[in-house]
């Protein structure tokens, strides 16, 4: 009688690792891609956030400065996504405020909200000026 062998050839764990191998490569590019679409979505949170804080903590006609502790926690949520926030609120009457994702080239993005109402979306790096009145 003939004796069955049982197990697998090299060949055929050699195939079954590369195919792991090729779908492990293909997941790790898209979580990657994932990753940083979430960490921009969370700056663009961050900066639609202080539309809202600006408009709650306004007093009158002014504006309270982005850089005092009411905002500490939305420039950490900036800053903890590799983002980087500029400001403007030197008049009092009107704020700018604008970050981007710290990224370059075709991985740039950035958002601006400021007290006229505007809210903007930039592919291309922009700059809140000290006298800025509105969004670039």
């Amino acid at each position: 009688m003939k004796q069955l062998q049982k197990g697998f050839t090299l060949i055929e764990l050699l195939v079954v690792i590369a195919i792991i191998g090729i779908l492990a490569a293909v997941v790790l590019v898209n979580v990657s891609t994932a990753r940083q679409r979430a960490r921009n979505v969370a700056i663009q949170a961050a900066v639609s956030q202080v539309k809202s804080q600006m408009e709650l903590s306004a007093t009158g006609l002014n504006y309270p400065v982005f850089g005092n502790k009411a905002f500490d926690s939305i420039r950490t949520s900036i800053s903890s996504n590799g983002g980087t926030a500029q400001a403007d609120t030197t008049t009092n009457d009107t704020y700018v405020v604008g970050a981007n994702n710290g990224r370059t080239g075709t991985d740039y993005a950035g958002w601006c909200v400021d007290s006229s109402g505007q809210s903007r979306t930039y592919t291309a790096a922009f700059i809140v000026l000290d006298t800025a009145t509105q969004c670039p």
